[in-house]
């Protein structure tokens, strides 16, 4: 079954408007083009979501709970739009981190902190290692960046110091 997700945008805003004219005037819609959509997507879904027996179209109680349902769509699809953008802007989507169990943790954690506090998408995977079981863990993995106390170069790494 396919719907669009626009049609959801219509119902929520049928119902929060309270009449297919109202919010054909938000739409800066005809309201036939609103009362179409509306047909259309109760024809896609296979279910009466308005009672339309009387004046005014009331939400059947199958469209009261397509409606609650649509309203979670939107939101996640507001998400998705978002995480998008973030990616778009140069976000990764994840960040695999290894570090040297002899280095402070706070200032990590305290770096971790300001990102998820900003809401940064990229998903952080941090893992903690000993001695030479850095670099190692990092070869590995593949991960992404370490920080290590004892660095032992390599052509394919660049290192770089950190501020104190």
């Amino acid at each position: 079954m396919r719907f669009d997700i626009e049609a959801f945008r219509v119902l929520d805003l049928v119902i929060r408007e309270g009449s297919f004219g109202k919010a054909a005037t938000a739409l800066h819609k005809a309201q036939s083009a609103v009362s179409y959509q509306m047909k259309k997507l109760e024809q896609q879904l296979d279910v009466p979501i308005f009672d339309r027996s009387s004046y005014r179209a009331r939400l059947t109680p199958a469209g009261r709970a397509i409606w609650n349902e649509s309203k979670r769509i939107l939101r996640h699809s507001k998400r998705l739009e978002a995480l998008a953008k973030h990616y778009t802007q140069g976000w990764e989507p994840t960040l695999e981190l290894v570090i040297d169990e002899s280095l402070p943790m706070e200032p990590v954690m305290r770096a971790l902190k300001r990102l998820s506090d900003q809401e940064v998408p990229t998903r952080i995977q941090l893992k903690v290692e000993a001695l030479g079981g850095v670099q190692m863990r990092f070869t590995l993995d593949e991960a992404d960046m370490m920080l290590v106390k004892d660095y032992h170069p390599t052509p394919y790494l660049k290192a770089l110091p950190l501020p104190r």
